[in-house]
């Protein structure tokens, strides 16, 4: 009896769903069936072993959990097998050892121990990510109905079980009926849990404009609510610049363009994808491998690829992604692909205000607010510091200078305007290549460029050479 029950309690985990809730994951199954045998036909160290052993084989079979996770559902089916058979042992003290004792008995102590490990798990869980209340209230609502059907199906089924263990056969049909029934319950309402994380990614990310606010957002929600322990995202502005952010240890090999010949592949197919260790191998993403199965989703808007979200280490009741998780990653890379784009057009409009359109220099209106910043400051610093102007020591000053380019206007009508446009994008790259940190580089107009920086310069050399 001891093997059968071992069994009872391995196909009741083997078939156990989950709800799942960003980094949450809530299992229910129907392990009261076999708990109600175990309490009329085994001692309390019989029906331990059976559930411990029965249980953790399919948990390490199937969901492969960690050590760590092991021990505590070790913990957990060993309390509730104690409280079921201290409750039994109450109900048949008070009222006798009758059938109509032992059915109240068994459906109490089956009941009980599943509303015991619920607040139990929750307690845990908000250990790492706060919110206790709020956890055990939706665990107790949850299994608030779910624990006492089933406990009510385990002693329907061990009522016939009383008068003979062969009738037990008369109540598997109806039970296995009612499991699936609830099954299909639970997995309707993942449905719409996910449905409204995706509602609520939506309204995370929709509102931003800023591009390095906006990736940095996308990549925590992503995280939560696809329950990845590692997420990098990067975006391509039309510079090639890129805006990255991470979730967890930043993931290696990501492209720095859209010419990334590594991640030509998939950004060729457009779709959202997993990749295998030894698709990531055949790619050139060596040290991808290391990360396992990965999820990648390119970011586009119509047939431009504006970047690339990629999701590892998954956590949450499944150690590993699978379809739903493609679907839903791939769901959220269709919202968040027009949102980039209008981000990258912000900023694109942002930038041409303030910069000029050749050089990609600051312009004039720009170099002018750096000036009025940088005397505000020097005044501010004078005022606080007590500084006298006509101190003789080394200090630091905010200088201006202006530069143009002698007879720039023959190369435009001898070479053309072409011409002439190379020599000032050449020009002001061999200025930037001479700047120093926090040096400000503008074109004011046409062959005119200023520059703003901040030198030592001793004041008496300063008057002597104005002197001169």
């Amino acid at each position: 009896m001891v093997l059968v029950i071992a069994v009872a309690f391995g196909l009741a985990e083997r078939t156990v769903f989950h709800f799942e809730f960003r980094r949450e994951a809530i299992s229910a199954s129907i392990s009261e069936v076999p708990l109600v045998l175990a309490l009329v036909y085994l001692p309390p160290w019989q029906a331990v072993a059976a559930r411990i052993v029965g249980s953790l084989l399919i948990i390490v079979l199937q969901w492969r959990s960690p050590l760590h996770k092991l021990l505590f559902n070790a913990a957990l089916f060993t309390l509730e097998i104690a409280v079921a058979y201290r409750i039994i042992g109450l109900v048949t003290g008070a009222f006798g050892h009758s059938t109509t004792a032992m059915l109240f008995g068994a459906a109490l102590a089956a009941a009980v121990p599943t509303l015991i490990d619920a607040v139990l798990v929750s307690a845990v869980i908000s250990l790492v990510e706060g919110g206790f209340k709020e956890r055990a209230l939706y665990e107790l609502r949850l299994f608030g109905w779910i624990a006492p059907l089933n406990s009510m199906a385990a002693a329907a089924l061990l009522a016939p079980a009383l008068m003979s263990p062969w009738l037990l056969v008369v109540s598997v049909v109806p039970i296995i009926a009612l499991w699936t029934v609830m099954r299909a319950h639970g997995n309707l309402e993942q449905k719409f849990r996910d449905l409204d994380d995706l509602h609520g990614f939506v309204r995370k990310v929709g509102p931003s404009l800023d591009i390095d606010e906006l990736v940095q957002t996308a990549a925590a929600e992503a995280a939560s609510r696809l329950r990845a322990r590692r997420v990098s995202l990067v975006a391509f502005d039309e510079t090639s610049r890129g805006h990255c952010a991470s979730i967890g240890a930043a993931l290696p090999c990501l492209p720095a363009g859209v010419d990334d010949l590594r991640w030509s592949h998939v950004f060729a197919d457009g779709t959202t994808r997993q990749l295998t260790g030894e698709q990531l191998q055949s790619y050139g993403l060596t040290e991808l491998v290391d990360a396992g199965d990965v999820l990648v989703a390119p970011l586009h808007d119509g047939g431009t690829v504006l970047g690339l979200i990629v999701l590892a280490e998954r956590d949450g009741a499944e150690a590993r992604f699978g379809e739903a998780d493609v679907n839903r990653l791939s769901t959220m890379a269709d919202q968040l692909g027009p949102t980039l784009r209008k981000a990258m057009l912000h900023e694109k409009i942002e930038f041409e205000a303030s910069h000029d359109g050749l050089t990609g220099l600051p312009n004039r209106k720009s170099f002018e607010r750096c000036v009025d910043l940088a005397v505000t400051r020097r005044n501010e610093s004078r005022n606080f510091l007590q500084i006298e102007p006509e101190l003789d020591d080394p200090t630091e000053f905010d200088v201006v200078m202006l530069i143009d380019l002698d007879r720039f206007k023959e190369v435009n009508d001898t070479l053309g305007h072409h011409a002439g446009d190379h020599l000032l994008i050449d020009f002001s790259n061999r200025l930037r290549a001479i700047m120093q940190p926090g040096d400000v580089l503008s074109r004011l107009a046409g062959d005119e460029f200023a520059i703003l920086c901040r030198r030592n310069i001793d004041r008496k050399s300063t008057r002597l050479n104005s002197s001169h």
